[in-house]
């Protein structure tokens, strides 16, 4: 089983909201403490960013790498820019220090499976940028896409697209409210989260 291991410099103990999240989390004042006394892969490594530069951040997430772990960075002043640099750097998930445990559970839950964890704003721009060089569709998406109907499909292309309820709306000649209700099926028929894990994988790109 995995242990949830929250690393920060700066908190004299862990936060209420992590122990909320993970009540048999283990808190170390150091990466260099934690090290000397870690014996399990399976960790989950949390790195606090507070106190410390972006490099000595980076230098922390690839000492961690080096002895295996993964790494979620924790931030009380996230950023877009940030978020590539520790992504960039080999971490595998990246968002706020006092996000609800319930956030904190799904992120853990995502980075165990082997995926990444990113801000929406970031997976916005990944879409965008997707869509911008015309990334081709991947068979297994569309395949996905046969549980929906014609309408739903529609609806769902234009989520890829980066539009609004508001833009598709317009486009297909139907309310705002039909808009979101096409949504909430389309989710629960995909097992999807949100409009931004949809638009991942109308453009192909992988699930956060």
């Amino acid at each position: 089983m995995t242990r949830q291991v929250f690393i920060s410099s700066a908190a004299i103990k862990p936060y209420p909201r992590w122990i909320a999240a993970f009540p048999k989390l283990v808190f170390c004042a150091s990466v260099r403490d934690y090290l000397k006394h870690a014996n399990s892969v399976a960790d989950l490594c949390w790195l606090d960013g507070a106190g410390m530069s972006r490099e000595q951040c980076i230098g922390f997430v690839k000492l961690l790498l080096q002895a295996n772990r993964s790494v979620v960075v924790l931030s009380n002043t996230p950023c877009d820019e940030e978020a590539q640099t520790v992504l960039f750097a080999g971490a595998r998930g990246y968002c706020h220090a006092q996000a609800m445990p319930e956030q904190l559970q799904s992120v853990a839950s995502v980075v165990e499976s082997g995926n990444y964890w990113m801000p929406p704003t970031l997976v916005e721009k990944l879409v965008l940028t997707a869509v911008q060089l015309n990334v081709p569709t991947s068979p297994t998406k569309a395949d996905g896409l046969t549980v929906l109907t014609e309408r739903e499909r529609e609806v769902a292309q234009h989520i890829g697209r980066g539009a609004s309820n508001r833009e598709i709306a317009q486009a297909l000649s139907i309310t705002e409210r039909t808009v979101k209700s096409h949504l909430t099926t389309i989710f629960e028929k995909l097992d999807l989260r949100d409009r931004v894990q949809l638009a991942l994988m109308i453009n192909g790109l992988p699930l956060h």
